[in-house]
């Protein structure tokens, strides 16, 4: 890695360079273009080093192998240099000779744009980066700044990017302590292997039905079953838990299997007719003594949870007529409930005693007849074939 001098080593090696491996029998000058310099020879080429820029690709980037994960990092001064390559001809009249000597000049520069250890001045030798030359095309107007700068008349010139220079920080490397042995009964730290379980299907099996038949449209109601189909369900055996919106619903699982559960929808008052969320979530003993602790949670399923009418009751002989519903999630006081009566919708009145398990209200007046009789909670509407029959 180069230390201070590594500017000027770049300088040299391009001179030295030059020298070497240009056809032209010219001195190379290392100066300022207002500095007049002994001509030897029939002509001359100049370096002149007019910016110099620091690299941000590289300016955190530490040296490989120095850098520690527990070290504070210590980056490198990484450096572009911008050098001007100006011909002057033994006359200002041979103007040609100056095109030549210039050509020359960038054909070495152009044949040698990786500057390889040989090239390479002695403080350069160990750069872990590869010192690379580019052809820099600056406007007129961009290198008539750089002459009127230094008050000199503008010469042909041909302008070069050099990348990257490196000079080592001399700053101490500061290196943490070493994590030591935990004291006695502390902390532990317990690793477990998993893969979070997922939900893909939901389905219903109906209460009552003796075909077990797995429906696949996710309308339930209370005591019904639901069919969760996906995988990894048994990845963590300490235990798992279903979720059913706000209720937990795992003393209500029936069956557990890798890539099946079903659990029974319980009558629990966190459950309310509507679009209802289904989690099922692994739980981990941590701790001394080992608790339950909540673990991994499957994504989000869902079902809907509608009313369920269970019983009709009319009284023909009151006036006006009454009909009552018995059933289950039949109202929910911050939610929107409707009574269908055949095509009429009903409204309650005062007289109306509304509960989730029973509906007690007056029916308008009907024609003698079959009336299918619907609830609606929710946006979720019962799904049970019931019909009154008004005489």
């Amino acid at each position: 890695m180069s230390d201070y001098r590594a500017i000027g080593a770049v300088s040299a090696s391009i001179r030295d360079l030059l020298i070497a491996k240009m056809e032209q029998g010219v001195s190379v000058s290392i100066a300022p273009p207002d500095v007049e310099v002994q001509q030897i020879g029939a002509g001359r080429i100049n370096l002149f080093l007019y910016k110099v820029e620091e690299n941000v690709a590289l300016k955190n980037a530490d040296l490989p192998g120095l850098g520690n994960p527990g070290a504070y990092g210590r980056p490198p001064l990484s450096l572009d240099l911008h050098y001007m390559v100006t011909a002057y001809g033994e006359t200002e009249e041979e103007q040609v000779a100056t095109h030549h000597i210039l050509g020359d000049a960038m054909r070495v520069l152009h044949d040698n744009a990786i500057l390889f250890p040989p090239e390479l001045s002695p403080e350069l030798r160990n750069e872990v980066e590869h010192v690379k030359l580019y052809l820099e095309p600056l406007s007129l107007e961009e290198l008539s700044k750089i002459w009127t700068s230094v008050t000199r008349p503008l010469r042909l010139s041909a302008c070069y990017h050099v990348s990257v220079v490196r000079i080592e920080s001399r700053n101490v490397r500061k290196y943490a302590r070493p994590v030591g042995e935990p004291p006695a009964g502390g902390p532990r730290v317990r690793a477990v292997t998993f893969r979070a379980p997922r939900i893909e299907q939901v389905f219903v099996i109906r209460k009552g039905d003796v075909t077990n038949r797995e429906r696949p449209v996710a309308y339930a109601r209370i005591g019904d079953r639901l069919v969760l189909r996906g995988t990894d369900f048994t990845s963590v055996v300490e235990g798992m838990r279903v979720l059913l919106g706000n209720a937990d619903a795992t003393a209500s699982v029936l069956k557990v299997e890798p890539h099946r559960v079903e659990v029974t929808i319980p009558d629990d008052a966190g459950l309310v007719a509507g679009p209802t969320r289904v989690v099922v979530q692994t739980d981990l003993l941590i701790g001394e003594p080992e608790t339950p602790h909540r673990g991994f949670s499957s994504n989000v399923a869902a079902f809907v949870l509608i009313p369920e009418i269970t019983a009709l009751n009319l009284d023909a002989n009151a006036d006006p007529q009454t009909l009552e519903i018995v059933g289950t999630r039949l109202f929910d006081e911050e939610l929107e409930t409707i009574v269908i009566v055949g095509n009429e919708i009903i409204a309650f009145n005062n007289n109306s005693v509304l509960t989730p398990a029973s509906l007690l209200f007056e029916l308008p007046a009907l024609a003698a007849g079959a009336y299918d009789v619907r609830v609606r909670v929710n946006g979720a509407e019962s799904l049970d074939e019931k019909s009154v029959v008004i005489p």
